[in-house]
């Protein structure tokens, strides 16, 4: 738990850094303090990417350069505290109101403590048979290495992540950083909600959440699913602000967040069309209009390639297929199976795979 929290005031620290540099600020306490950790995480991904890279995942190197994020980040949040203390808004309840908004903490205590529970399930589970299994074996290795079951070629961000903490903590870790995960969505809906319409239908929008059966059992699971979903809101999140504000950091901070997100799991470049959509209104109804509006969304296209290059340009290197399992028109365009460590994986593997996912 020390190093988990070790963990997430360096990854606030690394995001406050960020936002200092690029003169950026919000509104409340809350959502500067979702963003700056968001900011971290996503920094840590790429420094223990390389670190794989090179060899060097040991875990008193993780620990130092959390360290050396973190000692300055404890400066800034005592002297934050000093300067304005952290508070919610005041926001009159009704009695249904009260007793939904215990039911939402209640459930959130119960799947916190559910983190500290034996991890359990077949090979099948992919909790166990990859995203646990792979950072352990980097971890023992001290390098991203090409492991023996192709699909490791799965792992990704999230991956990253778990490792890091899974070096202190091997079984709550990854679990508790999901958990946590989940908050940290959670405060961005209750802020996004509470601003547009207000506070009690921001505790509600927090109440559908927590009460989702998929979204309580994954939270105190070491899934990338949650995880992986923290970034893309955050990207929507950093636009909206961008249409409020009209800061170009704002955009560049949402390519960012969407890269980091493609990385964490391949799901979310399903969600890109609908993204640049959504950046289209907004750049259109910000007054950036014609050829201007076009340059724009190249300029993001762009940012968002770069941020989200790193595991799929890894994985065309070693396999000639950007993701794990290569997607269907692929096999068209290629003519003979893939290789994922050092074994073929023909169309009809792939198919059996996507028929899984299904």
């Amino acid at each position: 738990m020390i190093a988990l929290i070790v963990f997430l005031v360096g990854s606030y620290g690394i995001g406050r850094y960020v936002l200092w540099q690029t003169r950026l600020s919000f509104p409340g306490s809350l959502e500067s303090s979702v963003y700056s950790i968001g900011i971290g995480l996503g920094v840590w991904c790429y420094v223990l990417f390389l670190l794989g890279h090179v060899g060097l995942l040991y875990p008193w190197l993780l620990m130092s350069l959390a360290l050396v994020a973190a000692l300055p980040a404890f400066a800034w949040i005592v002297r934050d505290a000093v300067r304005s203390p952290f508070r919610f808004s005041k926001i009159n309840l009704t009695l249904f109101d009260a007793v939904a908004v215990l039911s939402a903490l209640f459930i959130l205590s119960i799947t916190l403590l559910c983190c500290f529970s034996p991890v359990v399930g077949g090979i099948s589970n992919d909790e166990i048979a990859t995203h646990l299994s792979v950072p352990k074996s980097w971890l023992a290795l001290h390098r991203i290495a090409v492991l023996p079951d192709p699909s490791s070629a799965i792992a990704g961000h999230i991956e990253l992540l778990f490792l890091w903490i899974m070096a202190f903590a091997p079984e709550s870790g990854p679990k508790l950083l999901s958990w946590i995960c989940l908050v940290l969505c959670l405060a961005l809906v209750y802020n996004f909600t509470k601003e547009k319409i207000g506070g009690p239908a921001g505790l509600y929008a927090c109440l559908f959440i927590a009460i989702n059966p998929l979204i309580f059992r994954e939270s105190c699971t070491a899934f990338t699913d949650i995880p992986a979903a923290l970034f893309p809101l955050l990207a929507i999140c950093a636009l909206w602000r961008y249409s409020t504000s009209g800061k170009k950091a704002l955009l560049v901070l949402s390519a960012f967040f969407i890269g980091i997100g493609c990385g964490a799991k391949p799901t979310v470049y399903f969600y890109l069309p609908a993204f640049f959509i959504l950046c289209a209104v907004v750049l259109f109804s910000s007054q950036t209009r014609g050829i201007k509006l076009i340059k724009s969304l190249v300029a993001l296209g762009l940012l968002i390639s770069v941020f989200a290059a790193p595991w799929p340009v890894r994985n065309v290197v070693l396999s000639g297929s950007p993701t794990f399992p290569p997607p269907k028109f692929l096999y068209e365009l290629h003519g003979k199976p893939f290789v994922f460590s050092g074994q073929p994986y023909a169309k009809k593997d792939a198919l059996a795979l996507f028929d899984y996912y299904r």
